[in-house]
């Protein structure tokens, strides 16, 4: 029981730094793109699915990113007792934000003006590979335990806000998938 209650201990201070390290990262590759090419007027790439939409639609960004908190803090109601499900949320979001931090510099996609938040941050204008807004729900749904449908629509509305809102390209929101069922998958195989 005392080993156990240990291991938990060492698991959450690894899911806590990886988090961290994984925000560290964003921030630092978001800075480098932002200072680097703040002066140049990145185009539009062609999306078949943005290019659907005729004009963005900043206020489901709002709506997406309120639900987003809620998603966040609904999961963490539930499943407070659960120090096993948060710190498998931590690892996974935090490995995720370690390859997204890694891959912002590499995948410069412009044309896309974030209405967010943190709009009044202009060096996260440049960071979307991949979805973070995509990649929180889902890492929440793969983790819960209980109560797993009840994120369900989570997972796939604000998604879809963000395409309609023009915040993220297609590819981003795909990608997010991808990236975070193989960080879960390799969670369940090496970390658990």
């Amino acid at each position: 029981m005392e080993r156990n209650k240990h291991l938990i201990k060492i698991k959450l201070i690894f899911g806590i730094f990886i988090f961290l390290l994984g925000i560290i990262i964003n921030f630092i590759s978001s800075n480098y793109i932002y200072y680097e090419f703040n002066t140049l007027n990145f185009p539009k790439n062609p999306d078949i699915i943005l290019d659907l939409f005729t004009k963005p639609h900043p206020n489901y960004m709002f709506f997406a990113e309120i639900l987003l908190v809620i998603c966040i803090f609904l999961f963490l109601f539930i499943n407070y007792k659960d120090k096993n499900t948060i710190i498998e949320f931590l690892i996974i979001i935090g490995i995720f934000n370690v390859l997204r931090g890694l891959l912002i510099p590499v995948t410069i996609l412009g044309g896309l003006n974030p209405v967010s938040f943190l709009a009044e941050y202009n060096t996260f204008a440049y960071g979307l590979f991949p979805s973070g807004h995509t990649a929180i729900p889902l890492a929440i749904y793969f983790t819960s335990k209980i109560k797993k449908l009840l994120f369900l629509p989570f997972c796939i509305v604000i998604p879809l806000f963000i395409l309609i809102s023009q915040q993220h390209y297609t590819i981003d929101i795909i990608a997010s998938v991808i990236f975070v069922y193989s960080i879960k998958s390799f969670y369940d195989k090496n970390i658990r």
